[in-house]
């Protein structure tokens, strides 16, 4: 981000002096064999171990094809912890085949509008979907790993995920399988955790001085307001330095990183010494400014 646009996006903040908005994610998605090509213009899939996820199996492939939420919960976990976890551990008393319903286990947090899907697999975390299976009319669950051509992440639906497909294995765009079904309900993990990167980064400094050249941080190499390093400065920035301000990180001095991140609205892009709503307010301006 040029630094000319930085600073139009402080005097802004610093004109308008308007309250914190309320973000949406402030409210309380191996490759198988029918797997196709399409494109992931404006998206991702998200980064996991696939050997994990093989391991799971498939509802196909096992025979215990009334298994879905199970498979669904059991893809998720070994996402998150790294190791393959059997599906047959989130069924009543083990049978998913006698008790197709699976305990949820770790999963819950339900929400209905796909927005919050986006939000999750932004901070790489899967979710899982109710869906009408399309090709035979009948109620299905799948994992969302992934989103594309999303322009605003207000106007998100099931059209823009990209699911697992617990029967076979398949990762597809949603709808090309299926529809949401009536009740719309999507689960999300309770145990607060993001799958972790695969990908080794570079060491950074423990703080970073906030000396920009063109939007970098020269010291640590961070786009500014980008602060979950993710390479773009969207609303969910805004949203982390929100929580940032409120105390859901802890102290500065738990999290001396992040909060020298978040302190982006001070003089001509440098720290004021304090993480506060005006800093939200810039990154969220600064996102909409493009």
């Amino acid at each position: 981000m040029p630094i000319a646009r930085i600073l139009a996006t402080l005097a802004l903040v610093a004109a308008c002096a308007l309250p914190l908005p309320a973000f949406a994610c402030e409210f309380v998605p191996y490759e198988g064999e029918e797997s196709t090509l399409f494109s992931l213009d404006q998206g991702t899939i998200i980064e996991y171990n696939h050997e994990a996820v093989d391991g799971v199996g498939t509802q196909k492939g096992t025979g215990h094809t009334s298994c879905c939420l199970a498979f669904c919960e059991a893809y998720g976990d070994s996402m998150f912890y790294n190791t393959t976890i059997p599906h047959t551990n989130y069924a009543y008393y083990g049978d998913c085949l006698a008790n197709p319903c699976a305990s949820n286990a770790g999963w819950g947090w339900t929400v209905y509008d796909a927005t919050y899907a986006y939000y999750e697999l932004a901070e790489n975390r899967p979710c899982i979907i109710h869906v009408t299976d399309k090709r035979w009319a009948s109620e299905h669950w799948v994992l969302a790993i992934g989103y594309r051509n999303v322009v605003d992440p207000v106007d998100v639906t099931l059209d823009n995920l990209v699911v697992l497909d617990p029967w076979d294995g398949a990762i597809v765009p949603a709808t090309d399988r299926y529809e949401r079904f009536s009740d719309r309900v999507i689960m999300r993990s309770t145990r607060g955790l993001s799958i972790p990167s695969l990908t080794p980064k570079p060491e950074q400094p423990t703080v970073c001085q906030h000396a920009y050249d063109q939007g970098i941080c020269v010291n640590c190499g961070v786009l500014w307001g980008d602060l979950n390093s993710n390479g773009q400065v969207n609303v969910v920035d805004a949203q982390i330095a929100y929580d940032v301000a409120r105390g859901v990180y802890g102290t500065r001095e738990a999290a001396p990183e992040l909060f020298a991140l978040a302190d982006v609205s001070g003089p001509n892009g440098t720290p004021d010494g304090l993480v506060d709503a005006q800093d939200s307010l810039a990154i969220h301006f600064a996102a909409l400014m493009g």
